[in-house]
């Protein structure tokens, strides 16, 4: 289904969240010091994905509440951000380790697929365009990715 204009802002962080997942993981296997790794998902963190919940939390769920969304959906959702924001200060604090890192890109990877292809998917079913407009609204139109400026390319 093609992804409604209202929710495209969310899938194009969407998309940039699965590239930060590649490239960490292509930093795991290539064994990049974990200083880089820890720099370039604190970066990754704080610019983009922190905000990116906060916005889906406070804007997208009320709605899908509104709309009687499933429950247990939404509570997999948030779970899922409260299990990454202890993943990532678990890393970024102190306890960074390549096996932190792919627990971190594997949990994101799953949870970005999810949202893309169920959540978001439901929404636009259940929520009305005007609506998902509004929701659209709050997140940025276009995003500073972090992926592609990050001046480290210990990806490659």
């Amino acid at each position: 289904m093609k992804r409604d204009a209202g929710l495209q802002p969310i899938s194009r962080q969407h998309h940039d969240a699965l590239m930060a997942c590649l490239m960490i993981e292509k930093g795991v296997r290539k064994q990049t010091d974990l200083k880089v790794l820890q720099d370039f998902t604190r970066k990754v963190w704080d610019n983009d994905l922190s905000k990116h919940f906060v916005l889906e939390e406070n804007f997208l769920v009320p709605q899908l509440r509104q709309r009687k969304f499933p429950e247990y959906i939404i509570q997999s959702l948030l779970r899922d951000h409260e299990l990454l924001r202890v993943l990532s200060q678990r890393i970024l604090n102190g306890g960074a380790s390549y096996q932190g890192f792919r627990a971190f890109s594997t949990l994101l990877e799953q949870h970005v697929r999810f949202e893309e292809r169920l959540v978001l998917e439901k929404a636009q079913e259940m929520v009305p365009e005007s609506e998902l407009q509004q929701v659209g609204a709050h997140f940025p139109s276009q995003i500073s990715s972090t992926c592609k400026n990050y001046p480290v390319k210990f990806w490659e």
